[in-house]
């Protein structure tokens, strides 16, 4: 038997890693590293990325950081030029940038609120994706894995916007798997559960109804660790899913049995 374990590895690979100065983002900037991915780190603020980019320099890797709010339009292009003029490639791209707001009923969002979580979470997304993908198309192929959410699939109250756009996040990925096939570009998303972040700290402390149903729902009875969403990134992005693409990936303690 050959070594099963290469098929994981991603040496002389690039990949850009958006919203990795924290939580789920800077763990899996860590595990790229940690399998041999030079990397691209986006932030909205580039000086919160220097956690993340000493951590990933330690395991041997050149990194580059890229303050760029998805949410703004024209933050591909700046995204796009740091790539090409420091490595020329991009071999790839995790989506994991993303916003939430406080849990609020519908009939109480706001246009504002709308807008902003939208811009950032489907728009800003789309647009980096295209223009990143280009360069994949050009080059002959790459990976795209896309953080959705079980909410992208199931009701979470409180939550109606933000479910709304992991949802066509969900549709977007199906979509451009099947356009983007025939060049040899992979999309492929993955869908955690509720997971242990800075993000979500104050609700998980109060507990309420919000962590109550979240525990209540998920068969495994407890938040994830976001190591514990790393290894699904890491195979999607690497040739171990050289067959894979169009495909969501649940990581979510069972919730979606339910």
């Amino acid at each position: 038997m050959g070594d099963e374990r290469g098929l994981f590895r991603l040496d002389g690979k690039v990949a850009v890693v958006t919203g990795a100065s924290r939580g789920i983002g800077r763990v899996i900037a860590e595990a790229l590293a940690a399998q041999g991915a030079d990397l691209v780190l986006v932030s909205r603020r580039e000086e919160n990325l220097q956690q993340t980019r000493k951590r990933c320099e330690a395991a041997g890797r050149r990194v580059m950081c890229v303050g760029a709010d998805l949410g703004a339009e024209g933050s591909e292009a700046i995204i796009t030029k740091t790539v090409v003029s420091g490595f020329g490639r991009v071999d790839v791209l995790v989506n994991n940038a993303g916003i939430s707001p406080v849990v609020v009923r519908a009939e109480k969002v706001t246009r504002a609120a709308w807008d902003d979580i939208i811009r950032t979470n489907l728009t800003g997304t789309f647009f980096v994706t295209q223009a990143l993908a280009a360069i994949m198309v050009a080059q002959g192929g790459g990976s795209i894995v896309t953080m959705t959410s079980i909410g992208a699939s199931r009701a979470i109250f409180g939550l109606a916007p933000y479910c709304a756009s992991k949802a066509a996040l969900d549709q977007l990925t199906r979509s451009l798997a099947f356009e983007w096939a025939s060049v040899g570009v992979r999309v492929n998303a993955v869908a955690p559960a509720f997971v242990e972040t800075d993000l979500n700290l104050k609700l998980r402390e109060q507990g309420g109804r919000f962590a109550r149903d979240a525990l209540e729902r998920t068969p495994l009875g407890r938040f994830a660790r976001p190591e514990e969403v790393v290894g699904a990134v890491v195979y999607l992005a690497s040739d171990a899913a050289s067959y894979v693409t169009g495909h969501t990936l649940y990581v979510d303690g069972g919730w979606s049995t339910k």
